[in-house]
């Protein structure tokens, strides 16, 4: 009997664990094609460096226009000419988000969070000059995975 209910309660946490997993990753915004996408615009990050702006992080927003009078929104982020994270949001006709998604991409892997969250920090040498960026993913004050790009 208590093996059966070990079995039980392993198989609901697998059959919980996985549907949360299914659910953050096949929301339609995640299948639709590139071309489905309208570009919004663009925008870039700087900071200044021996009395120059250097970028070194490049933005660029989609839209989809939903059936029901909605949109899809991404933001695709590159860090150092490299896609590092992206930010997705689902908004009601009334221009309300009412869902949001974010990802990190680490080691050829993307992490995916459903109402999580991106932070970006600057990495300084001993010169306090900028040598990098770390991402980091986050839900309920928890980081999942934290990326490291380095200045090329």
């Amino acid at each position: 009997m208590r093996k059966t209910s070990i079995t039980l309660a392993v198989l609901v946490f697998l059959a919980a664990f996985l549907g949360a997993a299914y659910a953050e990753n096949h929301h339609p915004i995640f299948t639709l094609s590139k071309e489905k996408w309208g570009t919004a615009n663009t925008a870039n990050a700087t900071f200044v460096e021996d009395g120059q702006n250097v970028i070194w992080r490049t933005s660029e927003f989609f839209r989809y226009a939903t059936e029901d009078g909605g949109r899809y929104q991404l933001g695709a982020h590159s860090v150092f000419g490299e896609v590092v994270f992206k930010a997705y949001g689902v908004y009601d006709k009334d221009g309300q988000r009412t869902s949001s998604w974010f990802q990190v991409e680490k080691d050829g892997k993307w992490t995916t969070v459903e109402n999580g969250g991106i932070s970006v920090d600057a990495v300084r040498d001993e010169n306090k000059k900028i040598t990098g960026f770390t991402v980091s993913l986050y839900k309920d004050g928890k980081t999942l995975v934290t990326r490291e790009m380095k200045r090329k």
